[in-house]
């Protein structure tokens, strides 16, 4: 989250935030609000031939008071086509509006998100204390997106926007104490409100950041941070090798693991492009449910060490969630231990945690795990 004038906030829902940024013009304030929420944190239902999830945004001004002085609420219904969009994290829905508030200084802001379909509903405050004065916030976007957090990409083309009540309005960007740009911004229009821009393409050194708009009477600044995202993608794709190990025969990944990140990245690309079902469409449905499957792993079954790693773990990434599991985790007169079922398959597990520090093993049927092959569905 970012403190003080900029608002960001995942709201304890996984693919879910919110930006707000307050922006001076002339005698009111005009809020700016960027709203983003993934489908895998929305109950879907049938709606004919579509899928339907439905979800509301309140947010709500209060004073210094801790009076209301202005409200928003946003209902929005979003369809998708296919079920499985309706899984996953990187499908999402954005969306943005303003509005004004007159003769406001300082307060508080409450942001209220809920799922019509299931009723979860988180909420948010954030204390607004310090006043805008001449110059508004510092929202950066790019390819007409917004940038949720503070990362940018080193060598990316990125649009800054501010407002001021005072023209001209000037650019900079500066490290530490040495100011690398200054340019005097063009006037833009964005959602509505008269704002002024400014494109820059980010350093390709990478480390922190100071960009601000000034119009000689106040200065507004915010912290960027540049990241190498090659560097990134490089990690990524090592990752990526690594837990094809449920897809990939022993042998071939033993060579893939040896070639070079460029070979490994081509690698992946070719595999998954094998196994897509829908390969006009922009997202690779098996791909995403094979490593939503190892996230998973990873988070639910740590045993000290990486989560797919584990018995449960494997089995998870192999067939998915069970049909039923029987828990026995407190047990007096027995070593503690779970049952999966997979009725379908007309597979059941049993997993014991045989030393009491909860790492659960497999015990029946034993050697399972050495011929899984025959039972994955990706191959």
């Amino acid at each position: 989250m970012f403190l003080s004038l900029i608002l960001f906030s995942a709201l304890d829902i996984y693919g879910t935030g919110f930006q707000i940024y307050r922006e001076p013009s002339e005698d009111k304030l005009s809020f700016l609000v960027f709203f983003r929420v993934s489908s895998n944190d929305l109950i879907f239902l049938r709606d004919d031939s579509l899928w339907k999830a439905t979800y509301r945004l309140v947010i709500e001004v209060f004073d210094e008071k801790g009076e209301v002085v202005q409200g928003e609420i946003v209902q929005r219904d979003w369809h998708l086509q296919e079920y499985m969009k309706t899984l996953m994290r990187s499908v999402t829905d954005d969306y943005s509006f303003s509005f004004y508030v007159e003769d406001f200084n300082a307060g508080k802001i409450g942001v209220t998100f809920s799922d019509v379909n299931s009723c979860k509903k988180s909420q948010l405050f954030v204390s607004l204390d310090n006043p805008v004065r001449t110059v508004g916030e510092i929202l950066i976007m790019k390819d007409d997106s917004i940038v949720f957090g503070d990362e940018l990409g080193y060598g990316e083309r990125y649009d800054i926007y501010s407002s001021s009540v005072i023209d001209p309005c000037i650019f900079s960007l500066s490290r530490g104490s040495v100011q690398i740009e200054t340019e005097q911004c063009e006037t833009s229009t964005l959602l509505g409100q008269d704002i002024f821009r400014h494109t820059f393409t980010a350093p390709k050194d990478t480390g922190f950041y100071i960009v601000s708009f000034s119009n000689g009477l106040d200065t507004t600044r915010r912290t960027i941070r540049v990241i190498n995202r090659e560097y990134l993608d490089s990690v990524m794709t090592e990752k990526m090798v690594e837990e094809l190990v449920f897809a990939v025969p022993p042998n071939q990944l033993q060579i893939l693991s040896r070639k070079s990140i460029e070979d490994k990245a081509a690698f992946l690309n070719e595999f998954w492009g094998g196994h897509d079902p829908t390969p006009s469409s922009e997202r690779n449905e098996v791909m995403e449910i094979y490593y939503r499957r190892i996230e998973f792993a990873d988070e639910r079954f740590v045993e000290g060490t990486k989560g797919w790693k584990t018995d449960r773990g494997r089995i998870y990434v192999l067939l998915g969630l069970p049909d039923e599991i029987e828990d026995y985790s407190f047990q007096l007169e027995t070593r503690p231990f779970q049952i999966w079922y997979y009725y379908s398959r007309g597979l059941k597990f049993t997993f014991v945690d045989e030393h009491l520090i909860g790492n659960y093993e497999l015990t029946e049927p034993r050697g399972w795990l050495d011929v899984w092959r025959d039972y994955f569905d990706y191959n």
